[in-house]
């Protein structure tokens, strides 16, 4: 019993942490709650006890390796979840959990641009979902992150009716999650390169994560983010700018200079400045951005295939053709290995380094 109320201090203690920026430590004590609730011994010895306890552990820790995108430890320690959650006897109870780990799971495998594996995962989701007394209460958490993994896989229509039923399921005074739906039509209509129908959209991402978020909020640092990348396609390239540095600076300030978002603004403003003409600028930005999702998400990662194709178009752009050729080879070999020969950005850098052998010009494109 003296074990388990330390479990339940340290969990509460590294929620708090957390909310505070103090992630390093907030880490060690939900480590710490996770080792007094012992799951090693549950596994052994198949007992029930404190089962709940040790499932919301496992999340709590799995969410912030999520958010710190360490994204392997992230879908271990969600897999030890669903190892303890199927000790639970309440059957329904045990589903709802074992669904919502499971969508959380398959959110991090497409991360990991692991898709195929996000969509088993997201299938077993459904299952137990159907199997609860109340489905309507995590069906809409359920087509938002298919929508996702659809829209990652350059499945822009069946992504856009995944969110529109999404929709669907939104309680009226769920704010945030309106918010993140509509931050995820944006992004679809952005990844389309159809700007003028992203910016409403993005607009009111914005809008509604400030009725219930921190200014210094990691969601509404994602929201500005991708409002200042659709005004960079629409050419407003002043208001781009202020929206951008105003996202970099939350994200800073939250995990230091090295983190993944960081890397997602700085591609951003590289095109922005690649636009105005500040190659130098623009080449150090992208290079940042590299170095961080290459150390974040492996060499292989097909984030890192838009980055090169952008570089590539920008030595385009200044006539080093044999630096934009190297470039643009790494973007295709790395679509060709993860996203494969049909998927609508695969096009892009094709097309892009057809361009660059007919003529050996080329502008930047994201």
């Amino acid at each position: 019993m003296w074990e388990l109320a330390r479990a339940r201090f340290n969990h509460a203690y590294s929620l708090r942490l957390w909310d505070v920026g103090e992630h390093d430590e907030a880490c060690r004590r939900a480590a710490r709650c996770i080792d007094l609730l012992g799951f090693g011994r549950h596994a052994r010895r198949g007992s029930t006890r404190g089962t709940a306890e040790l499932v919301a552990a496992l999340a709590t820790k799995a969410r912030y390796e999520t958010e710190l995108v360490h994204l392997e430890d992230a879908e271990d320690l969600y897999d030890q979840a669903l190892r303890v959650c199927m000790l639970n006897d309440d059957d329904d109870k045990d589903a709802a959990a074992e669904a919502g780990l499971l969508i959380n799971k398959a959110d991090v495998q497409r991360r990991r641009a692991h898709l195929a594996d996000a969509e088993v995962t997201l299938r077993w989701a459904r299952n137990c979902i159907d199997s609860t007394t109340s489905p309507e209460l995590q069906l809409g958490g359920w087509h938002n992150i298919y929508g996702i993994v659809c829209k990652d896989g350059g499945r822009y229509a069946e992504a856009r009716e995944h969110y529109t039923t999404a929709m669907s399921f939104a309680h009226a005074d769920d704010l945030d999650f309106e918010a993140s739906l509509s931050h995820n039509l944006a992004g679809l209509a952005h990844v389309q390169r159809l700007f003028a129908e992203a910016e409403a959209p993005a607009r009111d991402a914005v809008r509604l994560r400030q009725k219930v978020g921190s200014k210094q909020s990691g969601a509404l640092a994602a929201d500005l983010s991708v409002l200042g990348a659709i005004l960079v396609g629409l050419d407003r390239l002043d208001e781009a700018e202020l929206r951008l540095v105003e996202a970099l600076a939350i994200w800073q300030h939250r995990y230091g200079d090295s983190h993944y978002e960081v890397a997602v603004n700085l591609h951003n403003l590289a095109d922005l400045h690649a636009r105005q003409g500040k190659t130098r600028q623009a080449l150090d930005e992208f290079g940042k951005a590299l170095r961080i999702k290459q150390q974040l998400l492996g060499r292989d990662h097909p984030e890192l295939a838009a980055i090169h194709n952008n570089i590539g178009m920008l030595h385009a752009a200044e006539g080093r053709t044999a630096e934009a050729e190297v470039s643009l080879g790494t973007a295709i070999s790395i679509l060709s290995e993860t996203l494969g020969p049909n998927h609508p950005f695969m096009s892009r850098c094709t097309h892009n380094r057809e361009q660059l052998a007919m003529t050996n010009v080329g502008q930047p494109e994201c």
